[in-house]
């Protein structure tokens, strides 16, 4: 009987996740304003306003220059990984053929 009562309820989850981009600017007719930790201030002045975009250019330049160095460096292990194979291949070849002339020379033909 208990169950039967309760029957109709449901559950709802919830999750809050920070934003990826905490200041914003916003613009109205009253001017610009910036959304910090969900306070909205303003109106700021034009210079704020450069400063602001300056700012936010000047991390995202250095996020890309993290990811490029880390990419770039991941290329030459690549790379030192391709001609340490390219390597042992010819050495192989070479081995090949040393024991492919040894076989020839005594007389042995080899299909």
């Amino acid at each position: 009987m208990y169950i039967a009562q309760y029957a109709s309820l449901k559950v709802i989850e919830v999750r809050v996740f920070p934003p990826n981009n905490p200041d914003v600017l916003y613009e109205c007719k009253e001017g610009v304003f910036v959304r910090r930790n969900g306070v909205l201030t303003g109106p700021i002045r034009p210079s704020h306003i450069q400063e602001w975009i300056k700012q936010k250019h000047y991390d995202e330049m250095n996020e890309m220059r993290v990811s490029e160095t880390f990419l770039k460096q991941e290329i030459e292990k690549k790379d030192e990984l391709l001609r340490r194979q390219v390597d042992t291949i010819h050495a192989q070849r070479s081995e090949i053929e040393q024991q492919r002339s040894v076989i020839e020379s005594k007389g042995c033909q080899i299909l």
